[in-house]
């Protein structure tokens, strides 16, 4: 039981360690595989960059949020409600994508 308990805080935690990483060094190559990719964003490496900085800043924080929402309900032996997590990550992806983009319209 303790195991299978531990499960949503190791997912998430590898999350944030994950946007953390990204946050404080974002790619700086063009890659198909890491960092923020949309075709706006990977037209120029101008823009690949200002991309990938920008959505790193606006994504975190959401991150975080579900993160220490996790541990929270862990270590004070409550069950937490995954769909406050999953919309504080949808939210995160929805948000980065609108305020990134537009961003990037406006380059």
């Amino acid at each position: 039981m303790f195991v299978i308990d531990l499960i949503p805080v190791i997912l998430v935690a590898l999350t944030f360690l994950g946007c953390l990483a990204w946050l404080l060094s974002p790619p700086k190559e063009i890659s198909p595989y890491a960092g923020y990719r949309t075709k706006r964003s990977m037209s120029s490496k101008r823009n690949w960059i200002v991309a990938n900085r920008f959505a790193s800043r606006i994504f975190f924080p959401f991150i975080a949020a579900a993160t220490a929402y996790t541990l929270w309900k862990y270590f004070r032996n409550e069950e937490d409600d995954p769909a406050i997590v999953l919309m504080l990550i949808i939210g995160g992806f929805a948000t980065t994508y609108f305020l990134t983009e537009r961003k990037l319209k406006r380059l």
